[in-house]
C-alpha cells in the first residue's frame, strides 16, 4: 500500500485477504479499516505506522505482533480476534487504549522497558499466564489483566509513582481478584 494512511473500512470483511505489506509510508491505519478479515494472519512492514484506529484488525486471523518505535496510539478493540498469540513492546512507549487487546487469545506479552500507560481492561480475557510490568509504567487502569490464568507477576515499577502518585493504594485486577499493592498495617 503506497499511502499515508489507510481509511475507514478500507478493507472491511475483505474474507480472502491472507497477508498485508504496509509499506514505508503509512502511518495512519483508521478505524475498522482491516475488521473481519478472517483470512489475514500476517502484517508486515509496520515500523512506520504510528496510530491504529478503533476495531481496525479485530476479527482478523493475525497470530503475533511486533509493537514498533514509530507506533504510538492503540485505540479500543484493535485487535479482539481471539488468534494474537504474542505480543512484543520491546522499545516503544505506546499509548494503549481501553480493551486494546481485550479477548486477543493472547498467550503471551513482554513490555520491554519503556511503556507507561496501560489503560482499564487491556489486557481482559485472555490466556496470559505470567507477565513483568515495567519499570517504566506509571499509569495503570482497572482490570488490566481480569480473567486471564495468571500464575505470576512480576512487579518492576515504583508503586508510588503509580497514577501520579495517587494516595490511595494501587490496586491490580487479575483472574477475578485484586492484589493490593498498599504497605502492610501490621504495626497499626
Amino acid at each position: 500500500i503506497d499511502s499515508e494512511s489507510i481509511g475507514q473500512g478500507f478493507c472491511l470483511s475483505c474474507q480472502r485477504l491472507t497477508s498485508l505489506s504496509l509499506g514505508d509510508e503509512v502511518d495512519v491505519i483508521y478505524g475498522n479499516a482491516f475488521q473481519s478479515t478472517t483470512a489475514l494472519t500476517q502484517v508486515l512492514d509496520t515500523n512506520k505506522v504510528r496510530e491504529i484506529g478503533r476495531y481496525a484488525f479485530e476479527y482478523s486471523a493475525i497470530t503475533g505482533l511486533t509493537v514498533h518505535n514509530d507506533l504510538q496510539l492503540l485505540k479500543e478493540n484493535v485487535f479482539m480476534n481471539k488468534n494474537l498469540g504474542t505480543l512484543d513492546f520491546t522499545g516503544t512507549d505506546v499509548e494503549l487504549c481501553n480493551e486494546t487487546f481485550k479477548n486477543a487469545g493472547l498467550t503471551s506479552v513482554n513490555f520491554g522497558q519503556t511503556l507507561s500507560t496501560i489503560r482499564n481492561a487491556v489486557f481482559a480475557d485472555n490466556n496470559i499466564t505470567e507477565v513483568s510490568l515495567p519499570k517504566s509504567l506509571r499509569n495503570i487502569g482497572v482490570g488490566v489483566f481480569v480473567r486471564n490464568p495468571l500464575d505470576t507477576m512480576t512487579i518492576n515499577f515504583d508503586i508510588a509513582a503509580l497514577n501520579g502518585g495517587s494516595p490511595s493504594p494501587a490496586r491490580i485486577m487479575f483472574s477475578g481478584s485484586a492484589v493490593n499493592t498498599s504497605p502492610s498495617r501490621a504495626d497499626d
